[in-house]
């Protein structure tokens, strides 16, 4: 007999970076774009890819593969994701830039896990759970820990 669990389910969306798998919450993703214009802005970071026009704003776009320190691969194609983020108690809306979105996952509350206090190459903040999905690791970001800005 299968156990039940009052545990809640969340919604993910998947997407790839320099082969690795990363998650967000699905409920702070506003759009996905197939090779979004993004305007350069001269005499930014390296982490600042440029900035699009979206629904009437100017939102900056971000380069996530530099903030996580991971390879910044030159591609002819891109997913740009567009999402809110939180800070300073305020609601925020902006972009980053994945090599491809993957789908939208459903993860119970009871396989959200802690993630290991090191062994990434990127500040452990940023982390907001670990689960296992296809005998993977999947690591699900704190986006608004990633985009303190």
């Amino acid at each position: 007999m299968k156990k039940e669990t009052n545990s809640k389910k969340k919604l993910f969306l998947t997407f790839t970076l320099d082969s690795e798998i990363f998650a967000v919450n699905a409920t702070r993703v506003l759009e996905v774009i197939s090779n979004a214009q993004i305007t350069p802005v001269p005499e930014t970071t390296d982490t600042i890819e440029g900035i699009i026009q979206f629904r009437g704003k100017i939102i900056p776009v971000f380069n996530l593969n530099t903030i996580l320190n991971l390879p910044v691969n030159i591609v002819e194609s891109y997913i740009l994701i567009v999402a809110e983020v939180i800070n300073n108690l305020q609601k925020k809306t902006i972009g980053y830039i994945a090599d491809t979105t993957q789908h939208i996952i459903s993860v119970s509350d009871d396989d959200l896990l802690q993630p290991l206090p090191t062994g990434y190459g990127y500040d452990i903040n940023f982390i907001e759970n670990i689960t296992i999905t296809d005998n993977k690791a999947l690591t699900i970001l704190n986006l608004d820990t990633v985009f303190l800005i």
